[in-house]
């Protein structure tokens, strides 16, 4: 059996289901890089030989290869192209590229400053250099924002809120990230009060994420840069303890603060906030 014949076959699935497809597609490719390498005994760290990174890229595979098996090249060429383009103006990348920056100067006048250098290493990723690491969180971004953002939010927005959609794909991405509190050596040993300020930080982030993406399009561009930027001052050495807490404390009272003005904007019917 040929592959056009296999992907005619299974195509009334997909358009079916897309969400469990992708979803279970998702998991499936970035677990099988995760999961064997955390069972080998192997240890994202900063200075380490594991690397988590090829795993980072199955959001962004599964969407592809989904949209390809159901819309084609023109179902791909549009999600390509949420990728270099967004509506609204700069202000909207000003807000996605330095608004995680600007939390990271104000906790640092609380917490101190950091040495800056440590913001150019990220366990699992080469020593660069702060704007060098910077394009490589944008990639690995790119990686769960295709899928996250841009395949799996417009699709549950269709039969829900935007509020309910961000919840349930926040409970997904969470899930999705199970692995890593085995591989990555900063999550290893999370207490269960520590697991639940994660899932909270992620419902928030991901509710900024819904708000940035609707705001501006639909842009994925946007929704990877903040994503890339939130991600070098909470992971980076440099961004490590209470830094890394502060800036995430803020950008989950930003994501719940957007959530509560949306349900205030659909109880008096106006627009809703987060889209």
């Amino acid at each position: 059996m040929n592959a056009g014949v296999t992907i005619a076959a299974v195509q009334p699935f997909l358009r079916r289901h897309p969400l469990a497809v992708y979803f279970a597609g998702a998991y499936a490719l970035t677990w099988s890089v995760w999961i064997p390498l955390a069972a080998s005994g192997a240890r994202v760290d900063f200075g380490s030989a594991a690397t988590h990174v090829p795993g980072l890229f199955g959001p962004a595979a599964a969407a592809l290869l989904i949209t390809a098996a159901t819309s084609g090249a023109n179902g791909v060429g549009r999600l390509l192209l949420s990728c270099i383009s967004f509506r609204g103006g700069l202000r909207w990348l000003a807000f996605a590229v330095l608004s995680p920056l600007a939390a990271f100067a104000v906790a640092a006048l609380f917490t101190g400053v950091p040495p800056l250098s440590g913001l150019g290493e990220f366990a699992g990723f080469p020593e660069a250099g702060v704007l060098p690491l910077w394009f490589m969180l944008l990639l690995a971004a790119y990686g769960e924002e295709i899928g996250w953002r841009g395949f799996a939010l417009p699709r549950l927005q269709r039969t829900r809120s935007a509020l309910g959609a961000t919840v349930l794909l926040a409970c997904a991405w969470a899930g999705w990230h199970a692995p890593a509190f085995v591989l990555l050596a900063a999550w290893a040993g999370m207490t269960p009060g520590a697991m639940a300020g994660f899932f909270l930080g992620m419902l928030g982030g991901a509710f900024v994420l819904t708000w940035l993406y609707n705001r501006t399009g639909g842009s994925v561009l946007l929704a990877a840069l903040w994503h890339a930027s939130f991600n070098l001052v909470t992971g980076s050495r440099a961004g490590r303890g209470a830094m890394a807490a502060a800036v995430s404390t803020a950008a989950m009272l930003f994501g719940f603060a957007l959530a509560a003005l949306d349900v205030r904007a659909r109880k008096r019917g106006g627009r809703a906030v987060l889209g």
